[in-house]
């Protein structure tokens, strides 16, 4: 029903936020591109100590499920920004998986060599405090990506080099966190 009204759809937890920058996002849908899936960066912050780090990225979507798979997320839900026709003809998000049924459903977009747009700028804030939640739950966390249908583990040896390869990408971002705070 929601698919006949509206073309693209966002969504965000009750404790994470959008920046002014979301506009971007939404500028993107706007042109003249059809894209089944964009996606911005977050800041990861820590509502309980106040502090506040950017998130890993990577510059090739198509990595995101097996990175995912890895135990390696560059895309969040706080900062994507999906086509309603494409979350339809996937059968909607799957509901088994309380904590990865936003990471399936976008590995599935990706899978399908849908267009998909990466934006290289900060555009949400992602609450990863320590406190009791179902996004803070690690066990649940790994059994959900374990058993997620849409996501085939990689063979360990194409596996372990793409994380070799995310993380070599994202040195400069893991100093900076040791060493600065930041403030969006």
């Amino acid at each position: 029903e929601i698919g006949s009204c509206y073309d693209y759809f966002a969504y965000i937890n009750d404790d994470d936020y959008w920046l002014s920058s979301f506009s971007l996002l939404i500028n993107e849908i706007n042109g003249r591109h059809s894209y089944s899936l964009i996606a911005g960066r977050v800041y990861l912050f820590k509502t309980t100590s106040g502090k506040y780090y950017k998130s890993s990225s990577f510059p090739l979507s198509i990595a995101f499920p097996l990175l995912y798979k890895m135990g390696c997320p560059f895309l969040t839900q706080q900062a994507v920004i999906f086509r309603v026709s494409d979350v339809m003809e996937l059968g909607g998000f799957n509901s088994r998986y309380p904590i990865s049924a936003d990471s399936e459903m976008i590995s599935a977009i990706i899978s399908r060599s849908a267009k998909i747009k990466l934006v290289n700028k900060y555009v949400a804030c992602y609450d990863i405090s320590d406190i009791d939640r179902l996004s803070t739950n690690s066990s649940l966390i790994n059994a959900d990506r374990g058993a997620s249908s849409r996501l085939s583990f990689p063979s360990l040896l194409v596996g372990s080099l793409l994380v070799l390869l995310f993380r070599a990408y994202n040195l400069p971002l893991y100093l900076q966190r040791c060493f600065s705070r930041l403030t969006p």
